[in-house]
């Protein structure tokens, strides 16, 4: 299963096809495996009746079946938290400075 995260999960299913049906018909170039990626994430949202829960339920699923035929899963690590020292007149001091 391909899954495009921004794309499929986050924004409304149908306004995205129908972007990227424009996008085709607007004479861009196109490209065998993105028309691929595109023509599965519409089958899959398809199956799914355009349904964000389902699509995350079955990504779920998926995910627990392949733990149990012993696939190690991991996520991405995490962000580091973002300094305001950026908004500072001046730089953070180190511990011990006066």
């Amino acid at each position: 299963m391909i899954l495009c995260a921004p794309c499929v999960l986050l924004r409304p299913i149908r306004r995205c096809l129908a972007l990227h049906e424009t996008a085709t018909l607007s004479g861009m170039k196109a490209n065998e495996i993105l028309e691929e990626i595109h023509r599965l994430r519409a089958e899959h949202a398809a199956e799914c009746g355009y349904d964000v829960n389902v699509m995350f339920a079955r990504m779920d699923a998926e995910l627990e079946r392949l733990k149990a035929e012993g696939w190690q899963v991991v996520s991405p690590a995490p962000r580091e938290a973002e300094s305001t020292s950026a908004l500072r007149e001046e730089p953070p001091q180190k511990p011990g400075q006066p």
